[in-house]
């Protein structure tokens, strides 16, 4: 059984109360592919889509990666969430160090499971 923690958590509702416009489409979440935590943040997040089905965001397990985020010009937000400690200390620091040193990324809440930011166009 996994659960979310207090950062987790924190991560998925900033983004939820503060990004107003956010929706399926334009919206990149990254998780470690766990079907599970998709669901979950999903839901939390409470995004929608009249395109996309939310079966579809869902099932949708593909581990995300910066370039290819940015390189959809659709793309507008990235949330971020890193549950696995492993993997926290390692994927997850060096994905928020790359997205610090990048440009066209505005870090707007962060902590130690995950991001919230902004893509600038």
């Amino acid at each position: 059984m996994n659960s979310f923690n207090k950062n987790e958590i924190d991560v998925v509702l900033y983004a939820k109360e503060n990004l107003k416009d956010m929706d399926c489409e334009n919206t990149q979440l990254m998780t470690n592919g766990s079907y599970f935590e998709r669901i979950w943040a999903t839901a939390v997040l409470e995004i929608s889509s009249n395109k996309l089905p939310y079966e579809m965001v869902v099932q949708d397990t593909h581990i995300y990666n910066l370039e290819e985020t940015l390189e959809n010009e659709d793309k507008k937000y990235i949330v971020k969430i890193s549950s696995d400690e492993l993997v926290r200390m390692t994927e997850y620091k060096a994905c928020l160090e790359e997205a610090k040193e990048n440009d066209q990324i505005e870090i707007l809440f962060e902590n130690e499971n995950g991001f919230v930011a902004k893509i600038n166009r």
